[in-house]
């Protein structure tokens, strides 16, 4: 989809951030051993700055099959961070 790219790669940094605190919270512990693991949070987060701008005019013109990407993506997203946050 390419009208709601820049949007996509917002929702895309937030699942990023999900799976980084999963992948370092499965030896049951977070600590500075685990800082390489969120090393994907980066280029996640430089992909989703980058043309940011534009997020606001993508969400204005959305077609009605853009806004059920958008909410599948938002809500995958959500659960996930979610997730990965109570997750022990």
């Amino acid at each position: 989809m390419a009208d709601i790219k820049e949007s996509l790669e917002l929702l895309g940094l937030i699942s990023t951030i999900a799976e980084c605190l999963a992948e370092a919270k499965k030896d049951g512990v977070i600590n500075w051993m685990d800082l390489p693991k969120f090393a994907p949070i980066i280029v996640a987060a430089k992909k989703a700055i980058e043309g940011s701008e534009f997020i606001d005019d993508e969400i204005k013109d959305l077609s009605a099959e853009e806004s059920q990407v958008l909410a599948k993506a938002s809500l995958d997203a959500g659960l996930k961070l979610i997730e990965a946050v109570i997750k022990k």
